[in-house]
């Protein structure tokens, strides 16, 4: 695997699996891009989110909904980061703020934003799951629905609630030490008759820590319109797609 700035991305001749596990809990989801010429196939009847050894499949007849409204609101995230090992494994780096440590995460961050303007208008498209995620030549398609790992951590020596930086203890873990791993089993084929292959992507957490809730963001400068404009912006310190988080209160 190799890591990219915003991706995690496994890669052969025909796909690519991307993936951004940067959220509240982990995404155990991927992105699959089709580089051939033909359509690609994803048999999500025979294509599992792995955890601990227990397999869940993809397709579950479900029906999502994706649409836009505009008001008042508040969003947070956190995310984990994950780094590939000569052995086939990535490892997973843990991290949390407000002293709750996610398994899985090397650090986390939240960002609240507040809109104004409020309107209760919405418009939305129902879109129901189906057997087979076909990809155009060329093109990416999101396959989701799994969080990596929603359970609270602790280790001897960390505190709950840290402070500043100098109470943040890191925990580093092996393969066998680690409390969560996970990872995709994923079945394709390239064009319709084409032949079934099966790709395993396997993931562990190799450390685990938590952050004041202080540092998990930051402030830049954005520049804009070819460098002739900036704007302040607020940013994770610690964000990448190899990473999680996991927000908690005490």
């Amino acid at each position: 695997m190799q890591k990219t700035e915003n991706r995690f991305v496994f890669e052969n001749e025909e796909c690519a699996i991307h993936y951004n596990m940067w959220r509240n809990g982990g995404n155990g989801g991927f992105l699959i891009e089709n580089k051939t010429d033909e359509y690609l196939y994803v048999d999500l009847t025979e294509t599992f989110f792995v955890k601990n050894q227990m397999a869940e499949c993809y397709f579950k007849e479900r029906e999502f909904e994706s649409g836009e409204t505009y008001g008042r609101s508040s969003a947070t995230s956190v995310s984990t980061s994950v780094h590939s090992k000569q052995s086939g494994w990535a490892t997973v780096n843990g991290v949390s703020f407000w002293g709750y440590i996610p398994k899985g995460s090397s650090w986390s961050a939240t960002v609240d934003e507040t809109y104004t303007n409020w309107s209760e208008s919405w418009e939305s498209v129902s879109e129901r799951e189906t057997e087979i995620l076909v990809i155009p030549p060329r093109t990416m398609r999101y396959a989701g629905g799994f969080t990596i790992n929603s359970s609270l951590l602790r280790y001897r020596g960390m505190y709950r609630n840290p402070r500043t930086m100098s109470d943040v203890l890191r925990v580093s873990l092996t393969h066998e030490e680690s409390p969560v791993t996970f990872g995709n089993v994923i079945v394709y084929r390239v064009g319709q008759e084409g032949e079934r292959k099966m790709i395993s992507n396997e993931f562990y957490i190799d450390e685990v820590f938590n952050i004041p809730k202080s540092e998990m963001t930051g402030t830049r400068m954005r520049e804009w319109g070819n460098g002739k404009a900036a704007e302040e912006e607020e940013y994770y310190k610690y964000g990448a797609p190899n990473r999680f988080f996991l927000r908690y209160t005490y």
